[in-house]
């Protein structure tokens, strides 16, 4: 494994993950489970375009080095509840609760095969 939750899978594996993550995410949409498989099956080069552009920016430099992780010990939801409408804190707050999601509902990153990338 290239990292802690990592699945190698083979080009089979991978093409019947993207598959059959697909069809059931598209039949509810609300299963984020296969939204997020489909989007490591197929999202490699859209991660890298978007790690090249962080590369090439200081404040992602930053972000890429230092590796933040958000979750409900590292952000306070009241807190951003508090902030004012259209601020970047309340919108984000105001979409997790309209999704009736939390910063920890997403399941570790698995088949992403570059260690930075997941």
């Amino acid at each position: 494994p290239l990292y802690h939750e990592h699945v190698p899978i083979s080009l089979f594996q991978r093409t019947l993950l993207t598959v059959g993550s697909a069809a059931i995410a598209i039949g509810n949409p609300y299963r984020h489970d296969m939204v997020a498989v489909l989007g490591e099956t197929t999202g490699y080069f859209a991660l890298k375009r978007i790690r090249d552009r962080m590369k090439a920016d200081s404040v992602g430099r930053q972000i890429l080095s230092d590796r933040p992780r958000i979750n409900t010990r590292t952000v306070n939801l009241e807190e951003l509840r508090g902030l004012p409408d259209g601020t970047f804190g309340r919108e984000y707050v105001n979409w997790l609760d309209r999704n009736n999601v939390t910063p920890d509902s997403r399941a570790p990153v698995k088949f992403i095969d570059d260690e930075e990338l997941a």
